[in-house]
């Protein structure tokens, strides 16, 4: 189930940036389940796997590389002939689709993070301007984490609990500082999807909670109810889909609602991780991060091949899913799936 998740939750990227006005929500609160699945996966692989490893460092970090990159390089490499080529379509469909300013020497340096993923993002509410797979800079925060996880986030049940704790305590202290901070911070650093969405610091409890079902997970639960699993499985699929965004005016209780949705994830790990749908999923699950990195590139290069498509248009969306589909199968086909040997020999070796 967990396979089918990921695949969601990738589908619900690109309905939210290509069908914002249909679903305002869907993509934000994907992303907090995103996160909250690679905290517990990044767990159990570094405890069933790395941590027995005697070159563990070496392995687990060649091996995410293997894992994230070749395919970012496919995305990064699409968009960045988009920026060159079809600079209009780019820029209708986003911004940072594009090549620096002239007379702008800068922001070329903005090109090296476009490379390393690492500086897409700064941990704070600050990321590159210019970013040929717009939505990467989720990734940067995730390796940000795979270190911190690596290190010590994924050690303990003991550390992913006061991991979680501390990570509360860090939620309701900006919480409460927006009105303090309101006369001598700039308005724009003090809104939700600034304090909570973009900061190391908001999505910090994702990742706790994903490290801590591992950990719950392992050391027993007095009674696994399946149940429970199926109920906030399908509470994590269905939540984002609701537009909390139109039902409440005040931008701080929607993001905190985020947070309910990696609780869902959080507890569907706990009590029903393994478990699968009875059809085959995990082709399904491999197509989750390309089409979670090359979505905004076939959308740009769609209407550069003269395909009449409109922001907020049922029919574009589903045009643009569907191809976009097609781009991660064959991003899967060409270049994940020669590499998963690689990847199988790195996990194996002492």
């Amino acid at each position: 189930m967990q396979n089918t998740l990921r695949f969601v939750l990738a589908s619900y990227v690109v309905f939210f940036h290509i069908g914002n006005y249909y679903f305002p929500n869907a993509g934000p609160f994907a992303v907090f389940g995103f996160y909250t699945l690679s905290g517990y996966l990044i767990t159990k692989v570094l405890n069933e796997v790395y941590y027995k490893k005697k070159h563990a460092t070496r392995d687990f970090f060649t091996n995410r590389f293997w894992r994230l990159y070749p395919p970012y390089f496919a995305a990064m490499a699409l968009g960045l002939l988009l920026a060159v080529y079809a600079p209009s379509d780019a820029s209708y469909w986003n911004e940072a689709v594009r090549m620096p300013e002239e007379g702008q020497d800068h922001e070329w340096l903005w090109l090296i993070p476009n490379v390393s993923i690492v500086g897409l993002h700064f941990g704070l509410p600050v990321s590159s301007p210019i970013r040929f797979s717009p939505p990467s800079w989720t990734t940067a925060i995730e390796i940000y984490f795979y270190v911190f996880l690596f290190f010590a986030g994924a050690k303990s049940k003991l550390f992913a609990r006061r991991w979680c704790m501390v990570s509360i305590a860090l939620i309701i202290a900006m919480a409460l500082s927006r009105d303090v901070l309101s006369g001598a911070i700039p308005s724009v650093w003090l809104t939700a999807e600034k304090l909570f969405y973009s900061n190391v610091l908001g999505v910090s409890l994702c990742f706790a909670l994903g490290s801590w079902a591992y950990h719950q997970s392992i050391a027993g639960l007095k009674f696994p109810n399946h149940l429970i699993g199926k109920l906030t499985f399908s509470a994590a699929i269905l939540m984002p889909l609701i537009p909390w965004r139109y039902l409440i005016d005040d931008d701080l209780p929607v993001m905190l609602l985020h947070y309910l949705e990696s609780a869902f994830v959080a507890l569907f790990l706990l009590h029903a991780a393994n478990r699968e749908f009875p059809f085959p999923t995990r082709h399904f699950a491999d197509l989750s991060y390309p089409l979670f990195l090359g979505h905004w590139q076939i959308a740009i290069l769609l209407s550069a091949l003269g395909i009449q498509l409109v922001k907020n248009d049922i029919r574009t969306v589903l045009a643009v899913y569907l191809v976009s589909i097609l781009f991660a199968f064959m991003v899967n086909l060409l270049i994940e799936n020669p590499l998963k040997k690689v990847r199988a020999s790195i996990r194996q070796r002492d």
